[in-house]
């Protein structure tokens, strides 16, 4: 084999194993996109379920105690009506009190949600500026495959185009070589968020249960409650 042809070989090869790095890179980049996108939606939906089913009962729970509280007073009977209705103010006090802290601190949530929906226009943005680079690439390149229909490719002026695309498979091959451990960065982190996403799902059905506990005693607490008013 001549030293012209052994070259040439050499960067088929070359070239064959940057297209197969490329592709994998790009089969790769999705398959962590889409393990990312599966962490956003399932850590959207704890917050949710935190918020909205957890949250929820808890405020229920709070309201139940407070006026079970407020009935009892009542049933103290060593009690003067006045110093009922001072207690009875008072814990009408600890409980709006309670609630004035709790919104704040929904406030303090709700702002945090609207960075995150700040966070998710900004991405957007930019993979609508991405796809419109794409476009705007896809018809530069349909336009040269167009001028190649109807006039062809005139010959003789390729001069160093061979010596060119050597440098660029070198700089590519870098390049990708810099993607695939980059990527390595994104699967390790997405595993890692995952793990948390998990123990955070466990973390949450253990709440929960807690919460179905405390309901469930809180309504044995009603009950005896109403017995005691009904018996006054």
């Amino acid at each position: 084999m001549s030293d012209g042809k052994k070259l040439n070989s050499e960067y088929v090869a070359e070239l064959f194993e940057l297209q197969s790095h490329v592709n994998a890179n790009r089969a790769q980049a999705y398959a962590a996109r889409s393990r990312v996108t599966e962490n956003a939606i399932e850590g959207l939906k704890m917050v949710l379920a935190a918020f909205s089913e957890n949250r929820q009962v808890l405020n229920e729970v709070t309201e139940n105690i407070y006026r079970i509280r407020k009935g009892l007073i009542r049933c103290q009977q060593n009690l003067s009506s006045d110093e009922q209705e001072v207690l009875i103010d008072k814990a009408e006090l600890d409980y709006l009190d309670h609630r004035a802290s709790l919104t704040g601190h929904v406030l303090d949530i709700n702002s945090s949600m609207s960075k995150v929906n700040q966070t998710v226009i900004g991405l957007l943005g930019t993979i609508s500026k991405t796809n419109s680079k794409v476009y705007e690439y896809n018809t530069l390149q349909h336009k040269i495959n167009l001028d190649m229909v109807q006039n062809g490719i005139a010959g003789g002026k390729f001069k160093g185009v061979a010596t060119k695309n050597a440098k660029t498979t070198v700089k590519l091959t870098d390049r990708a070589q810099k993607n695939s451990e980059h990527l390595e960065e994104i699967f390790e982190k997405t595993e890692i968020n995952s793990h948390s996403l998990t123990e955070s799902i466990e973390h949450l059905k253990e709440e929960l249960a807690l919460i179905d506990s405390q309901w469930e005693s809180i309504e044995s607490m009603q009950h005896l409650c109403f017995e005691m008013l009904s018996d006054l």
